[in-house]
């Protein structure tokens, strides 16, 4: 499989694909980029009722959503001119579709953003092996996830210890 952007990940996180996102899959040789139908209804069931994609959920004790790293993001976007529709549409600003939108964000500026990724590199990967690990899961969502660590794991090394 060609290596997806991170734009096109962090659609495919954020929402049931559409025709023309499941065009720009199939152009980037995504597997199993099926009927829309079907694939909104895997969508659904993977991530409203069993793998919750928020850094928080993954990296907070409580488990809660919109903790403080919730709003470290949220402040760090409004800093950087990043604000996507599906901000308002989602559970929270550590959706994972949304971080990997920002890091799209800042490639696209010609900016890294290392903190921010150190911190995405904390919790996405499991997220995804989550996403992969769930039996009920599609295989196109499978293979979302494989390609997001896959992206995530072999895009510009993090630093060892985040900038202060």
């Amino acid at each position: 499989m060609t290596q997806p952007t991170l734009s096109l990940l962090s659609r495919l996180w954020l929402s049931e694909p559409d025709a023309k996102t499941l065009v720009l899959a199939r152009e980037a040789a995504f597997p199993g980029a099926g009927d829309p139908a079907e694939l909104a209804a895997a969508w659904t069931d993977l991530f409203l009722l069993n793998v919750y994609p928020y850094g928080t959920a993954f990296t907070d004790l409580s488990g809660e959503l919109n903790g403080p790293a919730a709003a470290a993001a949220s402040r760090r976007y409004e800093a950087a001119g990043y604000r996507p529709p599906e901000l308002a549409g989602t559970g929270a600003p550590d959706h994972a579709g949304l971080c990997l939108g920002f890091l799209a964000h800042r490639e696209a500026g010609g900016r890294e953003d290392l903190e921010f990724l150190s911190w995405a590199l904390d919790w996405l990967p499991v997220c995804a092996l989550a996403v992969g690990r769930q039996p009920s899961a599609h295989p196109f969502y499978r293979n979302l996830a494989a390609a997001t660590r896959e992206v995530l794991l072999t895009g510009p090394p993090a630093p060892a210890c985040a900038p202060g």
